[in-house]
Order: C-alpha cells, then structure tokens, then sequence
C-alpha cells in the first residue's frame, strides 16, 4: 500500500477537485449563456515591500465555480507565505472580498526555475450574478530590485455556471507588476520643542534631529521649512540614508511681547511615506522684569525697595 504524506494528501486532493469540476464542465449537454471577464491589476511597489495587494477583478460576471492559473517570475515576486493554508489548501480571509467570500476557495503553489504557478479552484451556490468589482487578492512580497518587472498571466481557465454549465470564451486579462525604487521614512526627534524668554531677548537655540528611518537602502531628500517669521532653521535640506543630521532653531523673538506663541517646523521628502512630519514650537516670552526667565522677579522688587528707603532718607534729611 503507497503511503501518502500529509502534504502529498493535500495536493492530491485539490488536484482530484479540480479535475472533477473540469469533468462536470465537459460533459455538461447545455451551454451557459453569461459570460465572464476577469483581470489581474497592473501594479507598482517599492523594492523590499511586504503584503502588496494586486487585485483580481470581475465585470458583469456571472459563475458558480472556477478553475484557472496564474504564473510569474518568483525573482521579482513572490506570495506571502500566509496566503492560503498549508495544512487544507484553502486561502487566506485576507484575500478575499465580499464577492468571493461565499466560494470555498483552494490554492496550489508550484515552482520551476523562476517560474510560478497558482491554481485556483472555487465553488460556491449560486456564486455570482452580473457581479463586477474586486474578486479576490494576490499578496506579494517584492523579491526584485528597482526596475524589474513581472507579468501575471492567466492559462488553464474554465468557469461554470450554478447548473453545472461550462461557460463558453471567459475574457480574461493579466496583469503585471513593476518594482520602483525602495521609498524614505522620515524620522525625527524630538517632536516638540519649547524654547523660552524674556521681552526684549531672543530665546537660546535648539536642536533636533532628521534621519532616514526606513532601513531599506532608500535616500531621503528632504526641506525643513517654518510658519513663522520669529523662528529659522539651518539647514534648510539635506539627504540621509540613515544617518541623523542636526538641524539648528534660531529664534529671534526680542521684539515679541509677553505671552504664548506656536509655529510648526515642517519637514518634507514627496518620495517618503509618511511626509509631511512636523517638530511643535511652543514659545513662552515672559515680562520684563517680571520673573520671565531673566531674573527680573528678583532684581524688580529689589530695586524698588532700594528706590523706597533712599526716598525715606531725603525726606528725613530735608526735616532734620
């Protein structure tokens, strides 16, 4: 007696399914009327991206069960390793939709050199009528560097209505996907700052830092720029590629009254994924002579008391 593994189970299995539900679409005598058409989107991502999405669509569509396989270059892609189970070869909640979501759906991987083969194969009742929209998900983790590309094709497809009739010319168009350069992360520390003064003086300078925090071999390019006249940054630009650059705040704010005051520091690189970042200013400028930050709480009321007992001596002086 041949001893199957569990895995060897599985696949023969899913093969035993499918080949059934080709069977049934042969020998069916009547021919289904609806059509299908399905596509495979054309994609772009970042060199290093994990869980990218391509999407697999429908329109005015109508189909109980499928059976087709899409192959591509497992050097510029490959799928997650969670996309379906392992252990029955059904695929991920996390690629379905509400328009798939009533299909038992099962998935095979098969691999050739560079080459790889997905086989789908679904069943639901009634499936889908007139449907159009996202049907399903590939995703992918980016194996490939900037500039490559891998086509997403379709072979092997055959589509059945709910009577078990084969439906005849599916329209069926792949997809692609293309790798761009690897995307920047701002990084920046601290997030706030909160200088202060006294009327009449400029508040001391500051510092915080702007690096590249994306760890993927990216450059970010960025532009610090600020919404208020009382404040300014040097530099201005700069280019990290992880390292951390310091960014110096000068304030000039001797001619700004006692109170609060706010300005945002802006940090951009259109490239990066989370741009804009900003650093929070929150200036306090203190009365002069009032406890501001100078020591004019102290000197004040000295001084005052000094000018007092000097006017009582005078006095007292003028009398005697």
């Amino acid at each position: 007696m041949v001893q199957y593994t569990s895995k060897a189970k599985e696949v023969s299995m899913f093969r035993r399914l499918c080949a059934a539900f080709l069977c049934a679409c042969v020998l069916c005598v009547s021919v289904a009327s609806a059509g299908v058409t399905m596509g495979v989107g054309n994609v772009s991502a970042p060199a290093g991206s994990t869980n990218v999405a391509i999407p697999i669509t429908i329109t005015n569509s109508t189909f109980a069960g499928f059976l087709f396989t899409l192959t591509y270059n497992n050097t510029v892609m490959d799928i997650v390793p969670t996309y379906y189970n392992a252990s029955d070869n059904t695929i991920s909640d996390a690629a379905k939709t509400t328009l798939s979501n009533p299909f038992t759906i099962l998935v095979t991987k098969q691999a050739s050199g560079a080459a790889t083969s997905l086989t789908f194969g679904g069943f639901a009742m009634p499936g889908v009528s007139n449907a159009s929209g996202t049907f399903l998900y590939l995703r992918v983790n980016v194996t490939g560097g900037a500039g490559s590309q891998t086509a997403i094709a379709f072979s092997n497809a055959s589509f059945a209505d709910s009577e078990g009739n084969n439906i005849p010319a599916p329209t069926l168009t792949g997809g692609s996907l293309t790798v761009t350069a690897p995307q920047p992360q701002i990084g920046r520390s601290p997030s706030s700052l909160s200088p202060s003064c006294v009327e009449g003086q400029d508040a001391a300078s500051q510092t915080f830092e702007v690096w590249n925090s994306a760890g993927n071999g990216s450059t970010l390019n960025y532009t610090v720029s600020v919404n208020q006249a009382w404040l300014s940054c040097s530099p201005v630009s700069g280019s990290s590629t992880g390292e951390h650059d310091t960014i110096t705040v000068r304030y000039d704010t001797s001619s700004l009254a006692a109170g609060t005051y706010s300005a945002t520091i802006t940090i951009t690189d259109a490239s990066a994924t989370n741009s804009p970042q900003t650093v929070v200013v929150t200036l306090t400028v203190g009365a002069a002579g009032g406890g501001g930050g100078g020591g004019g709480g102290v000197i004040g009321p000295v001084a005052a008391g000094l000018s007092g007992l000097l006017a009582l001596l005078r006095r007292r002086k003028r009398k005697a």
